[in-house]
């Protein structure tokens, strides 16, 4: 039996952990451990995500072939974790391969990566839900200053994760090239950590009617977006697409600073539209599936700043209901998208609005968009795959075998064609 560590601080989460735990079912060969903090709280950016600073207590749990481990921990200065005692449960584990889900610059990871001398017949893989902007030559000829300096500073980690790393997997392609910008030369697959879990995010009409009633929707035709109020989120270009006329609502789900919350308000305002828009403020995962549910076009327009969209949960969960989605060519979002989606330029409202006109005008062949976004989530993005993907990618790890028909989620074990087409 292969016994496989996987480290990631969100295990404080029993949704998070559920994707896991079907794993451990689905692979009996496989002795499952997961490691994560004790208790962890979210704050900045991941309180914003997440709806505010609850603290997460992490179970104990031996059943069968899967178990959680909490461990005690500190927090550095950079605001990642640290752990003696997980690196003594490794060491006493012994497993043929460990798992590290976080960034490639995280401050755990190193310890764990330095294990491969103790470790010797152990393999060691780094997840990074890193883009482009992580690089350390990004805006090199903006910031020479800045980036000389952020790459004098990670360079031993670069080194460390390039000496030590047996492979990393990554969210999208952008990644890949980054990886290898910087200097590693072993395997790099795309499998993402998130997914989707198209037993809960399906079409429900139920729910479709509860969240309309609960909001007074009626039969008005409803956008929604699921994500933080700042600027780099897009909301002011779809605030700005949105048009004046015709029967619509728009459900803005999330929340952020009360700046931005202000800022977004005052710009409705100014548009003249704030009484066809609805903010709900943070809904949990639990309630999103209802959500997403009430709608009939999604829209995800992030801006590419500073920082870069590399997979979205809301745009697959979203995609997974059945929705069409208007995504802006940022980041990661035309691959998670496809070749079917209706895609502008980021910032582009003339376009935005054009697109949302069009999903209007046109109900039927949107909903027909709608189910091949259905179809590209089941088939590319949903844990039941990703599940199926990520133990074929163990397996040749463990045994040091390199497909390259493996490398991309949304390729391998994907069915030829796009069988929602109607």
């Amino acid at each position: 039996m292969n016994k496989i560590v996987i480290i990631n601080h969100v295990f404080t989460s029993e949704y998070v952990r559920k994707r896991w735990l079907l794993f451990a079912k689905e692979h009996k060969d496989i002795d499952l451990t997961l490691i994560a903090p004790k208790d962890w709280q979210y704050g900045g950016v991941g309180a914003m995500a997440t709806g505010g600073k609850e603290l997460f207590y992490c179970p104990k749990i031996d059943d069968n072939n899967y178990h959680v481990l909490p461990v005690s921990y500190s927090i550095d200065r950079t605001g990642s974790w640290l752990s003696t005692e997980m690196l003594c449960e490794i060491e006493k584990i012994k497993p043929q391969l460990v798992y590290h889900i976080g960034t490639h610059l995280q401050s755990s990871l190193f310890p764990v990566l330095k294990l491969s001398k103790i470790l010797p017949n152990t393999k060691f893989v780094t997840f990074s839900m890193r883009g482009p902007n992580w690089d350390v030559f990004y805006n090199w000829e903006k910031h020479p200053i800045k980036s000389m300096l952020k790459f004098f500073y990670h360079f031993n980690h670069l080194r460390c994760l390039n000496s030590n790393s047996d492979a990393i997997i990554c969210h999208y392609p952008d990644a890949i090239k980054s990886f290898k910008k910087e200097g590693y030369k072993g395997p790099i697959y795309m499998c993402t950590q998130v997914g989707v879990d198209t037993d809960v995010y399906k079409p429900n009409d139920d729910f479709r009617t509860e969240i309309r009633e609960k909001y007074g929707l009626g039969d008005s035709f409803v956008f929604g977006s699921a994500t933080r109020f700042t600027a780099d989120k897009g909301l002011d270009d779809i605030i700005d697409a949105l048009p004046k006329d015709k029967d619509w609502k728009y459900l803005m789900i999330g929340g952020g600073l009360k700046s931005d919350e202000n800022r977004l308000l005052q710009h409705l305002k100014a548009r003249g539209i704030k009484d066809k828009v609805v903010m709900t403020g943070h809904i949990n995962q639990q309630e999103m599936c209802k959500y997403w549910n009430a709608m009939d076009c999604a829209l995800h327009t992030p801006r590419t700043a500073d920082w870069v969209e590399t997979f979205s949960v809301a745009l697959v969960q979203a995609m997974a209901t059945g929705l069409p989605v208007i995504g802006s060519d940022s980041g990661s979002v035309p691959y998670q998208l496809g070749p079917d989606a209706l895609i502008v330029k980021e910032r582009d409202t003339i376009a935005l609005k054009d697109k949302m006109l069009w999903v209007l005008n046109n109900q039927d062949e949107a909903k027909k968009i709608g189910f091949k976004m259905k179809w590209r989530a089941e088939h590319c993005f949903s844990t039941h795959h990703l599940n199926d993907c990520i133990y074929d990618i163990f397996m040749d790890i463990i045994n040091g075998t390199f497909d390259p028909n493996k490398v991309d989620q949304a390729q391998y074990k994907v069915p030829v064609g796009n069988s929602s087409i109607i």
